[in-house]
């Protein structure tokens, strides 16, 4: 786990994870140097990485585990820890629960700091994880779909 000092930089998480090759990042740097701007940003331009990745390698980066939330099936009593506006307010869902943790998939990378308020909000510990913005929005949809529609006609 990652304490935040020492943090990998963004394009050794992209290579080790082969969603972007060293001749990608060492084009998107010297673009970076010509003109500024974000390295992810950059890359997205030059059409070497696509926003839910990146958002996943930010994730990574900040020291959160990733997950596959289209690939989980989750339990009923663990969905209805959250209601389905805190979580659309945050871009959350809840995966799982370790003892007296709840696990959440988290959409921002660079949100974390809900993760307390979370805490704070549930009266329990919250652990994060970090999952696509497509696969938060989905996650949400599927599990709380009556929810969305009422915060639609609200």
């Amino acid at each position: 786990m990652s304490s935040g000092t020492g943090r990998q930089p963004l394009g050794q998480v992209l290579v080790a994870r082969g969603w972007c090759t060293q001749a990608d990042i060492d084009r998107a740097l010297a673009e970076q140097t010509r003109h500024g701007g974000h390295i992810g940003e950059i890359l997205i331009q030059l059409g070497r990485l696509d926003a839910d990745r990146l958002g996943k390698a930010l994730g990574i980066q900040a020291g959160l585990e990733p997950i596959d939330l289209e690939a989980q099936d989750i339990p009923q009593q663990v969905i209805a820890r959250m209601d389905g506006a805190t979580c659309s307010l945050y871009r959350v869902v809840p995966v799982r629960e370790e003892g007296k943790t709840l696990v959440v998939a988290l959409a921002d990378p660079l949100n974390v700091n809900i993760l307390p308020d979370l805490a704070f909000t549930l009266g329990r510990e919250v652990k994060g994880l970090i999952a696509s913005e497509t696969a938060v929005d989905k996650a949400l949809a599927r599990y709380y779909a009556s929810t969305a529609e009422q915060s639609m006609h609200a």
